[in-house]
Formats: structure tokens, sequence, C-alpha cells
């Protein structure tokens, strides 16, 4: 059944193309920077990638970077509850902290969360100019964190001449949204500044049983700063800041209580400061990277008329990170990279509550964790048909010692029948948190990292004068010394996990007017742990089945209209309130929204959005509710 329903969609995918006009090209020549850390034609890279654009976010209208994701092959992503709330990944079936998160190359996975994810709920989709989504392992270039993959968020960067951009939007829940920036260029100078505030009244994540469920409403302020100047044709800087305030109503999602007055704030500053300097007739390219960033989450739950139990918590913690990267250009055809990096994570930690047990204390005092780094990487390439990446890497941490990592990528692209052939084989690593290391009660300092081997076959194939391309991808990824507990509850490396699976892709634009994306991902992620009566399982919280439909349609000059399919397949999640602990079956269920703009002017764009147009009543986590149908409108005025 499963593969008739995916040939079924190849079939119509590809009936529905060969009727296509054959009047507009597709770009081979796309530009793609995280793969290689370095500027390269998605031609001529192995890698499996996801490109999502400004204009695409746009068409959509979508309002969280989470809702952006949910479309990409190969990702899903799960919410426990509002925007506000916390937000997992999983990259081809992996953990969510096994996908290595960045800004403008810049890591930003939490170091004082236990297993070093990321929030992504901080991130407004109005400083997005393009997101870079790479599939597999990536530590070779990037190290810790980048078993599955890496999401390279990368923000509004240089713009010729000057514009003043104000946008507003409100809608269900009391929701609202505004924005506003600047950004401009004269002279070798340039620069960004975006400002913007969403919040809503929410929905109750938890359903009171009485039918007198509060709401869990959320808020956030994000403030970013990027300027750059260039001093010559080889030597120019920039500096980017980035802001974030989060605020958000929680429930207690363990004992399924609706919460009035548990909240959690959370603050992070971003600094980075880059350098490029070009040498010897732009044949040696060199980049200085410096960035610094730090985070404060404080979670509070005071006694109410619902539980005389009390909980507070404080999280802090801060990063500096320096990369030296060379790239060689002496040799035709090929390019070498050389890079120096390190790295420095702090954290500390706090936790009090006063319950019918008495009162708990947990601290947990600063500690440091210092990693150096060096990788080489070479890219080859022979008469445009032949592509080969290869690289290693040496990390070394101070607790656990030294890591190698390697990794080859080659692909092979026919001319006359216009199809590219790939093919990669790497290993991956993620050091223990400090958490992991550090803890006085859970903790242990002889933790060695989580490791990965992974590699992928696939098919690029473009047709009809590249009108339409569609993609095949099969994976395979095995995951070793994965953290887990002992009877005593004592981290140690014990568990293991397998995920192969399929991603399926076709983009066509028959015309000027339009065009649609349509994915199609299996996933068979296992757990392979010893001695785990759930040996053998699909891993929790992650569908076997997948699938996307994006349509854009411009029936006007002025009107633009979008819509957005999204089928999630039958998941398992814990029951975590039986006695036992029971695995519970999650339904599959359907996501449709949709987008009108209508363009007044140049200055002037009105939109539409709508959320979840058939309201599924569906859950993401066991007991969590889910937004139902809704509606939003705004207006976007560009000076």
């Amino acid at each position: 059944m499963k593969r008739n329903i995916f040939f079924a969609f190849v079939f119509f995918a590809s009936t529905f193309a060969l009727n296509a006009q054959n009047n507009l090209k597709y770009k081979l020549r796309v530009i793609v920077v995280s793969a290689n850390r370095t500027n390269t034609p998605e031609k001529e890279l192995a890698n499996s990638i996801t490109i999502i654009t400004a204009k695409q976010i746009k068409a959509l209208r979508k309002n969280s970077l989470i809702d952006i994701l949910k479309d990409a092959p190969g990702l899903t992503v799960i919410e426990s509850g509002n925007h506000g709330s916390l937000t997992s990944v999983f990259l081809r079936g992996a953990g969510s902290q096994h996908t290595l998160v960045l800004i403008n190359g810049i890591k930003v996975n939490d170091p004082t969360s236990p297993v070093g994810g990321f929030d992504f709920s901080n991130i407004s989709p109005d400083e997005i100019q393009r997101i870079e989504i790479i599939r597999g392992p990536q530590s070779t270039l990037y190290g810790s964190d980048a078993i599955a993959g890496v999401i390279n968020i990368i923000t509004n960067a240089k713009y010729a001449g000057r514009e003043i951009s104000l946008l507003a939007e409100g809608g269900s829940n009391s929701y609202y949204r505004t924005n506003v920036s600047a950004r401009g260029s004269s002279d070798g100078f340039f620069y960004n500044v975006d400002f913007s505030r969403q919040a809503s009244k929410g929905f109750s994540i938890i359903k009171n049983p009485h039918g007198n469920s509060e709401r869990d409403g959320y808020s956030k302020n994000v403030f970013s700063f990027n300027a750059g100047y260039s001093f010559t044709k080889s030597l120019n800087a920039n500096f980017y800041y980035r802001y974030s305030l989060k605020k958000a109503d929680l429930d207690d999602t363990f004992g399924f209580i609706d919460d009035p007055n548990y909240t959690t704030n959370s603050e992070n500053h971003l600094f980075n400061l880059n350098l490029n300097w070009n040498s010897f007739n732009d044949k040696w390219r060199q980049s200085f990277k410096a960035s610094y960033s730090k985070g404060a989450t404080h979670t509070v739950n005071p006694k109410d008329n619902l539980s005389s139990a009390f909980s507070k918590s404080f999280n802090y913690g801060k990063r500096f990170q320096f990369t030296w990267q060379n790239n060689f250009y002496f040799i035709k055809n090929n390019v070498v990279t050389v890079g120096l990096e390190n790295l420095i994570e702090k954290s500390t930690t706090s936790y009090y509550s006063v319950t019918q047990w008495g009162p708990y204390k947990s601290l947990f005092p600063e500690k440091e964790a210092v990693t150096n780094s060096v990788y080489f990487q070479d890219m080859f390439k022979y008469k445009g048909k032949l592509f080969v990446t290869a690289g290693v890497r040496y990390d070394r941490h101070k607790r656990f010692g030294g890591v190698a990592t390697y990794r080859i990528a080659p692909a092979y692209y026919i001319s006359s029948t216009a199809t590219k052939l790939k093919f990669t084989y790497g290993t991956g690593f993620k050091a223990p948190s400090l958490f992991d290391l550090y803890d006085a009660n859970y903790g242990n300092p002889d933790l060695k990292p989580e490791k990965s081997t992974g590699w992928d076959f696939g098919i690029e194939q473009f047709l009809f004068h590249y009108t339409l391309s569609f993609s095949l991808t099969y994976y395979n990824t095995q995951l070793e010394d994965l953290i887990g507990f002992d009877s005593k509850f004592k981290a140690i490396n014990i568990n293991k996990a397998a995920s192969t699976g399929i991603e399926f892709e076709i983009n066509w634009k028959p015309s000027k007017t339009l065009n649609g994306n349509l994915t199609y991902t299996y996933t068979k992620a296992l757990n392979k742990s010893p001695n785990d009566p759930e040996k053998d399982l699909q891993l929790l919280r992650r569908p076997r089945n997948k699938i996307t439909l994006a349509l854009n349609y411009l029936p006007m000059s002025k009107l633009n209209v979008g819509l957005d399919y999204n089928y999630v397949g039958v998941r398992y999640d814990k029951n975590y309130n039986a006695f036992p602990i029971k695995r519970v079956e999650l339904k599959n269920y359907s996501l449709l929204n949709a987008a009108v703009n209508y363009k007044l002017n140049k200055a002037l764009t009105f939109y539409l959005r709508f959320v979840n147009l058939l309201n599924a009543k569906y859950h993401q986590v066991f007991g969590i509710s889910t937004l139902g149908r809704s509606f939003y409108g705004g207006v976007n005025v560009k000076l």
C-alpha cells in the first residue's frame, strides 16, 4: 500500500509536467554556501540540499521558522504546544540534538540544554534571506552536533539602494505581528536593521476536563543589525548582532494539568565579526570569524488553586567561537580548504522546588568545555562532469580527548541527458553536553561522544528544457554510543539507533505564472539499543510517511495565490502518566494552508493567510492540543 501511494504520486506529478509549456529554464548554478563552507554551484554538489528563499516564505506568508521547515523533505518538526513552547526537529530520523543549527554560519545550539538542542521559535521569518538544509553527516566541516545534518539560517544581507519596510498582521487568537526594517548600501558600505514583535493569547495546550481551559499565550521581540564595509576589492568586514526576548505560558505536560501561572522567559544575544581577505589575485581567500553568544532562560511555576507545589529554574550559557578558514585556488579545477577552530562553551543551571515531599534543590555550577579543531577539504572537478569533495577533521575536546571524522562526496553530471548521479559517505559525532558530563545527579565525566556513520545515493533528473526536475535519494544512517541512563540514572554510552529511508522530490515550473513542489519522505528509524524492550521499534515521534505539496499561482501580475499541503503519517509517543508508562499511537493527519498576496503598487501589498483550513484535530505530542482553523490578514508597506 505504501509503495502504491509513493508511485501514484510520482506518476501524477510526471503526467502533469509532460503537458507543461517548455518556456522557462531551470538554473543549475544556484549557489550554496553551507555544503562546503564556500560558495559552490549546486550542480557540483553531491549533498542532499533544500533551499528555502525569502520569496517562497513571503508567498505563503508563514509566520514562524517552525512552519517554514515543515515542508522540507527528510525533516519532521514537532511542537509541544504554541510557537513559544519546546520544539524538536528530527532530520532523517535522528534526534533533535543531532542537527546543527547555524545563523549566518554561527553555531547557535543551546549549551545549557541537556541535549544541546535549539529553540526554533526564537527566529522571526522577517529576518530570513534564505535557509539551507544539508542532510547527512557534516561533522567534517562543522564538528559536533552535525550527525544528521545542518540547518543554516542566512539573514538579510547586502541590498542595492535603500528601503524601509513596515509590516502589520493580525488574526485568530488575538495574534499580531509587527515588523520594521531598513536596509541600504552606498560606497562600499551596507546595513540592515530589523525589529519585529509577535504575540498571541494562544490556546490551551492542555484541555481542562471542566471546560474552563485557560489560554497559553506568548510574545517575542527580535532585533538584528548587520553592517559591512569593503575597504578594497580584496578586503571587507561585516558585523552582525542579534537579540531576542521571548515569554510564553506553559502547562504541566507531564501531569496534563491546565496550569494558569506556569511561565518561561528567555533572552539571547549573538555577536559576530567577520573579516574576509583575498590575496595572490584571489587565489588565496581567507576568512576570520569571531563570535560570542549568551542566553538565559528563567522558568517559574508558582503555587495556585490546582497545586500547592512550587518550582523555578534558571539556565545560563555562553559560547565563544573563533574560525580561521583558508580557501586555495592555485590549482585549476581544484579548491583546497584548510580551517582552524577554537570553541569554548560554558553553562550553569539551578533548579528549586517545594512539593508535598518537601524542598528539593539542584545546583549546577559553571562548567566549561573547550574544543580545538582542524579540518581539511579538497574539491575537485573534471571537464565539468565529475565533481568530488573529500575531507577530514580532527577535534580535540578538553574532556574526552580526540575524535576524527571524514567524508567523501562524488557527483557525476551527464549533460546529454541532464542527469546527476550523486553519492556521499561520512562520519559524524556529537560531544556530550555539559549537563551530561558534570551534573551532580546524572552526569558522567567519562562519557564518550555519540557517533554516526551515514551514506546516501541519489539521482537528479532535469526534463523539458529544465522546467521539470525530480530527485530520488536513498540514505542509511547508523548511530552508536548514544547517551542513555543506567539503573542508577547515571548517563552512559549505551544506546544505538538506525535510520534508513527515501527522499523523493519534484519541482516543476511550466510557466512564469505557475510552479509547484512535491515531496515524499519515508523514514524507518529504529531503536537498536541492546536489552531495550523497545528494540527494533520505530523511534518516538518519527512518522514513517510524510508528503508535502506546495503550489504557487500568479493569475495576474498583482495577485499571487499559494497553497500548502502537509500529510504526516502514524507516529508513536509515550503516555508518561500511565503506570507502567505506555507506548501510544498518534494518528496520521493532513494540514491544508493557503495565502493570497495582492500587490496594489510598488509600495503597498495586502495579504491573507489561512491555516489548517480543514480544521484537522491532531496531536504532535501525546495529550497536547494543536492549533485549529485560523485566519490572518496583513499589510506590507515599502518606502
